[in-house]
């Protein structure tokens, strides 16, 4: 690369300019109005971006990215990397190139490389004057004649990045903007992803990269199936960079754990990818492996994580090979007969690595250690987290496994018993997931025994004393270390006890449902459900284990914060976790330089602003297709129509009441008693608000998730995978929930 900045207008075929300048270049060839502007390499520096700057005027810019492969016929990056709009002026230009620059390493674009293939690392950046657009969007245009164009008032990034929905185009700018797409496709070939703006009555092309699958493709007969279900119920939403660095290795060691505890191969392909800023597993990943199974079946797969077993045809996936599983099955029914034999023992054993990882950090901070301590502990963090996901990893294998068998049995010899009677015949009664629930009940009847007790009597703290002593360490979106936990926000615990208490107390759940008797058959149902419930138990024990490893790692992280905070390096100590861990190493080992502290706080911004929007995007589908090409596209086989929804049946039972729709557990103050509770998700968090409600209806979930699991304990009816619920349903509208059949109807109105 022989340049510093070039011109959009000079770029020639030898220059390594990267896709999206190259395309800009290749527009203007051709004709096309481009806003003019400059492209930065990698190694300009700040006098030479100036200059280039000066040169065309200094006006206001739009700065953004053009890496290697990006904008080309292989993959586009589309929103991947970051782009700064309204720049204006020297200093403020040069910050935004640095941090276009650094964007190459952020979470997002890192993750999107990844998968299906890797790009360099390096970087170009292009400078283009900012067009002040009446209106601005996208066209995409193929060469079979097939065009498509929308545009909003105003900046078209609302419209690319998801914010915003496409408004209704005057007639006369859509024709001028399919007009230029057709030349466009003419005059380049090919179909074509088109950015446009529209300034005082001219179309002005932003950039043309090649679509990288065909407009309203057709799903092929069979394809990789990603689901939202078992990570998006944990992980709700998009997560600061460290809390996704170690979710992400939370993820693959319990993955990895499994597989290697069952005797099973390594799954042909990436378990998660993120969309969005949110988990998403392959189904074809874990079927590639589970598929040496003697009797595996997709259907068991599918209904092990809430789908139903319709989708089995649609889901591609690699055949593994059975003989090397077989030559190891001794071994693994040996590891399998030493955890039953000592699961007690060794959660025991877990329990107290735990503890004494959070009092030996807890000590160190206490009596003042130093930096070389702290960044031990900190570098230590997975291997402090490693038996507790091992005892998680393998007590969620033998739950799930348990579970599905009896589900299996059931739908082969009894199919009119629904999945949710099964399962609820494997209720535990003692799980960690209800006992925020239990808790707070017995808090709550105190008080409604007791009014008029003020928030600083005595009795008062010492009962909420004992809640935050058992659950301090829980909270809501707990994969997120950047929350604070129930500990640190006794107030919010004493409110909602306050509000359970104003209502008449629950009456008992009902009996474990009595499932149609076929001798045989109910008898080995019965001989599963016993150890599939110890299992579950211990799964949640090893859940709530996790949570607390996950406080001290926070606990650690609002230290070193703290310190970095008092040097300058950081403006407030909660910026420690819009940094990965080796970044935050590099900061306690190495002397800062004042210009170093200013990268900091522009990286910390800048990450901070990205997941502010990532947070702000309507989440994706449940479930998505990946085509041939790589690219997701959404896929809902029979989400319902009309008042109709249907899901999967977690939790049986009946239920006619109004619904209550929450966005985050921030809202449900809202809930009133007896509604129908309408989530996208729910987590251990959501447990305190679930004796308000009278049903559970989910966007997300499966047969061992938060909801399906609360809502059998509680006894109330359940409907969890039902797809864009929080939209189909509205608060106030009376619903008719059935959990045996997974179905919910919205039940018409007075006239």
């Amino acid at each position: 690369m022989s340049y510093s900045t070039l011109l959009l207008s000079e770029i020639t075929s030898q220059d390594v300019v990267g896709g999206k300048a190259r395309g800009l270049a290749v527009l203007i060839a051709a004709g096309f109005p481009v806003p003019e502007g400059f492209v930065v390499s990698p190694e300009a520096t700040p006098e030479e971006i100036i200059a280039a700057y000066r040169r065309v005027g200094t006006p206001r810019v739009a700065v953004r990215s053009s890496a290697a492969d990006e904008d080309s016929s292989r993959l586009s990056y589309a929103g991947q990397f970051e782009t700064f709009l309204n720049i204006s002026g020297e200093e403020a230009l040069l910050r935004a190139v640095e941090a276009c620059r650094a964007s190459v390493l952020t979470t997002r674009g890192a993750t999107y490389r990844e998968y299906p293939n890797r790009a360099a690392s390096r970087m170009c950046v292009i400078v283009q004057r900012m067009i002040e657009s009446e209106y601005a969007g996208v066209a995409f245009a193929d060469s079979n004649g097939e065009f498509l164009v929308e545009g909003v008032i105003g900046l078209g990034d609302r419209l690319v990045s998801g914010r915003a929905r496409p408004s209704v185009l005057p007639e006369d700018l859509h024709n001028a903007v399919e007009r230029v797409a057709r030349v466009a496709v003419e005059r380049l070939g090919g179909a074509l992803d088109i950015e446009w703006a529209a300034e005082q009555g001219r179309i002005w092309l932003l950039q043309a990269r090649p679509i990288t699958a065909p407009l309203q493709a057709a799903l092929p007969d069979r394809f990789r199936l990603w689901t939202a279900a078992n990570f998006q119920e944990a992980i709700p939403r998009p997560l600061t960079p460290i809390s996704e660095e170690v979710t992400r290795h939370n993820i693959h060691e319990v993955f990895r754990i499994s597989f290697r505890f069952s005797g099973l191969p390594e799954p042909d392909g990436p378990i998660e990818r993120l969309v969005k800023g949110r988990f998403y597993m392959s189904y074809s990943a874990v079927a590639s492996s589970m598929s040496v199974l003697p009797g595996f079946q997709m259907e068991n797969l599918l209904r092990m994580f809430g789908d139903g077993p319709e989708l089995a045809p649609f889901v591609a996936y690699r055949q593994g090979r059975r003989l090397p599983f077989l030559v190891k099955l001794p071994a693994t029914m040996l590891r399998y007969v030493g955890w039953i034999l000592f699961a007690k023992r060794r959660i025991r054993d877990v329990r107290e690595s735990v503890r004494a990882f959070d009092e030996s950090v807890r000590s160190a901070i206490a009596c003042g250690a130093s930096d070389a301590d702290l960044l031990s502990f900190l570098q230590a963090t997975p291997v402090s987290m490693r038996p507790v996901a091992t005892a998680m990893s393998i007590s969620s294998t033998m739950a799930n496994g348990l579970l599905n068998a009896m589900m299996h049995l059931a739908s082969t010899h009894m199919p009119e018993v629904p999945s949710a009677e099964v399962a609820s015949m494997a209720r535990a009664g003692e799980m960690e997931s209800l006992e925020p629930s239990r808790q707070l009940t017995a808090f709550t009847d105190w008080l409604r025994e007791n009014p008029g007790r003020a928030d600083d009597d005595p009795e008062v703290e010492a009962r909420l004393g004992r809640f935050l002593e058992a659950c301090g360490s829980r909270c809501e979106n707990e994969a997120e270390l950047a929350k604070p936990r129930w500990r640190e926000q006794p107030h919010e615990v004493l409110r909602l006890a306050r509000q359970m208490a104003l209502t008449p107390p629950r009456p008992p759940r009902p009996p474990a449902p009595d499932i149609p008797r076929r001798a045989l058959v109910h008898r080995v149902l019965s001989l599963y459900a016993r150890p599939a419930r110890i299992w579950q138990q211990r799964r949640e024990t090893t859940r709530a284990l996790l949570a607390g490893t996950a406080e001290t790692l926070r606990h650690l992280l609002l230290e070193i914060g703290r310190r970095l905070r008092t040097r300058n390096i950081l403006d407030a100590p909660e910026d420690i976790f819009f940094l990965v861990r080796d970044e935050t190493a590099s900061l306690l080992e190495t002397p800062i330089s004042p210009a170093l502290r200013g990268t900091i706080a522009t990286r910390v911004g800048r990450r901070r602003e990205l997941r502010r929007r990532m947070l702000d995007w309507p989440p994706p589908p449940r479930l998505l297709a990946e085509l041939p090409d790589g690219r997701l596209v959404p896929f809902s086989p029979d989400p319902g129509s009309g008042d109709i929804l249907r899901g999967f049946g977690a939790s049986p039972g009946r239920v006619t009441a109004r619904a209550r729709v929450l966005l985050d557990i921030g809202q449900a103050k809202d809930l009133q008693p007896g509604e129908v509770l309408v989530a996208r998700t729910t987590d251990i968090g959501w447990t305190l608000v679930f004796r308000l409600t009278s049903a559970v209806v989910t966007e997300i979930g499966a047969p061992t998730s938060h909801a399906a699991i609360v809502a059998r304990e509680l006894g109330l009816p359940a409907v969890v995978n039902v797809d864009r619920a929080t939209e189909r349903i509205r608060t106030g509208d009376e619903l008719f929930v059935d959990g045996w059949a997974g179905v919910v109807r919205r039940n018409p109105g007075p006239e």
